[in-house]
């Protein structure tokens, strides 16, 4: 019998909405995105990194799940990563999605919403956006790797791309 070991293989994780999983260097964590945005964080210092799958830019007094809304989910990362061991001075950002998937923008666009608020959240942690790929009309499928901290990106029609 031939055995097969395979050293230091990379474990993928599914985020889904409202949650954020934190990783280390030898995990991938995946997202399917359409109007929801993905937030990565990663610390290069540690080669630890956090990947929120946000759907709405505000809590409106809601609690539960705090990787759900834009307006508290940066904190909540930076306090899971500091939690891990994480050093949280250097963080960088990467931030995926918000496509308008319902083709009026009269509606209200959430998407635009969620975006601009993570945006202003990253702004008052003092948190550098490094990479972005936001809007447009489709959805997307990212892989956050949180050995290197880069954001492998599919989106249906385009070849992918990594920021």
């Amino acid at each position: 019998m031939v055995q097969c070991t395979i050293e230091n293989a990379a474990q993928v994780i599914h985020v889904g909405i409202g949650q954020a999983v934190v990783a280390g260097k030898t995990t991938h964590l995946v997202a399917t995105l359409g109007a929801s945005v993905g937030l990565s964080l990663y610390s290069p210092a540690d080669q630890v990194g956090i990947l929120a799958h946000i759907v709405l830019p505000h809590t409106n007094h809601r609690t539960a799940m705090p990787a759900k809304y834009a307006d508290i989910a940066v904190p909540y990362m930076v306090d899971l990563l500091r939690q891990r061991g994480a050093r949280t001075v250097g963080l960088v950002a990467k931030l995926v999605g918000g496509a308008c998937m319902f083709g009026d923008k009269e509606v209200g666009q959430i998407g635009d919403a969620t975006v601009a608020t993570v945006l202003q959240s990253l702004q008052v942690a003092e948190i550098m956006l490094s990479g972005s790929d936001v809007g447009g009309t489709g959805g997307r499928r990212i892989t956050f790797s949180a050995e290197d901290g880069s954001m492998n990106v599919q989106a249906f029609g385009v070849p992918a791309f990594t920021l």
